[in-house]
């Protein structure tokens, strides 16, 4: 009788975390969020890694680094200015506003994902 107990224990502690898992390739993809005065996309790629491009000002700026998965309905970002990553050229580089994300939480979906206050969909 105890072997049964402690089998079915195992068979459901081990049920419980294969939930919590989530097939990376069904979020991978193009996500975007654009109305008259933002524009968001966010491309989830292989290996973890993630491009989230946004306006600031009058320019694009994009973030580019890696995602780990927290949840089944949530990944942790975090990801560095690309402009962070070559010699200042011009003007440009030297704004200050730069497009840094550190631990940020992004909520997933069925085909959209929840970033802050916006929804993306996948395209």
């Amino acid at each position: 009788m105890k072997k049964i107990i402690s089998l079915l224990v195992i068979l459901f502690f081990v049920s419980c975390t294969l939930q919590n898992r989530i097939a990376p390739e069904s979020f991978k993809g193009n996500y975007t969020y654009v109305d008259s005065k933002q524009f968001l996309k966010i491309e989830i790629l292989d290996n973890n890694a993630i491009t989230i491009e946004k306006k600031v000002e009058a320019n694009r700026v994009k973030c580019i680094g890696n995602y780990k998965i927290i949840s089944k309905k949530k990944i942790k970002v975090n990801c560095m200015d690309e402009r962070n990553m070559h010699e200042a050229n011009s003007i440009i580089d030297f704004v200050p506003l730069r497009f840094d994300i550190k631990n940020e939480r992004v909520y997933l979906g069925s085909n959209i994902i929840k970033y802050k206050n916006l929804i993306l969909k996948k395209e």
